[in-house]
């Protein structure tokens, strides 16, 4: 066994943060009844926040898991609750650790030009006789239905309403036989094709369908970065407080 030389000890500092608020000592009772920052304005703590980070707390609740703090999709996983000052007053406010930077991204048909520049580039292979893209397991109890594209090397989740993915599933091939032999079926797949071709947007090129779905990409990775951007403020920068 090496020689170490003579055991030492030292003495080392510990700090540990205390939080007040309006003089009084921040106990987590006091804090739950601070205002929340992501109720009173309705938005995420992303860095263009108006009030300044001043801390994390060490502090977690029964219901704070609960959907009611969350954003639908656009956060996720681990969470800090954190304190927040602007113009002196203060807020309590959380932050998460994700959506992570990652290759997939979601798009509903509804919810942006994306959407509708995807689903017109679905309805154009479509009306072409080309291959759908593979469709996952419907979900919602039938209501939608989620289409898995590769578009410029990103993996896209394209979800529709239930109409929408049923006229992608229509065999129109088939539906131009029915017809040809006055099979009274046909007019479904003439049905379906007439909003296909609406849906198709078939004014506009390509090129230009292209542009509004790689805007939305980068605006997602934008977000997404400013996501990680406080996390990473919060646990590393940021002094904690123990309530």
């Amino acid at each position: 066994m090496p020689d170490l030389g003579e055991l030492e000890i030292v003495e080392r500092s510990l700090v540990i943060h205390e939080a007040k608020a309006g003089g009084r000592r921040l106990t987590k009772s006091l804090f739950r009844q601070l205002p929340d920052w992501n109720k009173v304005h309705g938005s995420l703590i992303l860095p263009d926040c108006s009030a300044d980070i001043v801390a994390s707390v060490s502090y977690h609740w029964k219901e704070c898991d609960d959907t009611g703090y969350k954003y639908g999709n656009q956060v996720s996983g681990e969470h800090i609750h954190i304190l927040l000052s602007e113009n002196n007053k203060p807020y309590r406010g959380t932050v998460w650790a994700g959506p992570r930077q990652r290759n997939g991204i979601d798009i509903n048909s509804w919810d942006s030009m994306a959407g509708e520049a995807i689903a017109a580039k679905l309805a154009r292979k479509k009306i072409n006789g080309e291959d759908m893209p593979r469709e996952t397991d419907i979900t919602r109890e039938m209501l939608y239905g989620e289409f898995r594209l590769n578009y410029k090397g990103r993996r896209i989740a394209f979800t529709c309403d239930y109409e929408m993915r049923t006229d992608l599933q229509t065999s129109i091939e088939r539906d131009a036989v029915r017809s040809a032999r006055g099979d009274w079926l046909s007019r479904i797949g003439q049905e379906a094709r007439g909003r296909l071709v609406k849906v198709a947007q078939l004014q506009e090129t390509e090129e230009a369908l292209e542009a509004k779905v790689d805007d939305y990409i980068v605006a997602e990775d934008s977000y997404r970065a400013d996501v990680e951007q406080v996390w990473r403020l919060v646990t590393r920068e940021t002094p904690q407080v123990f309530i």
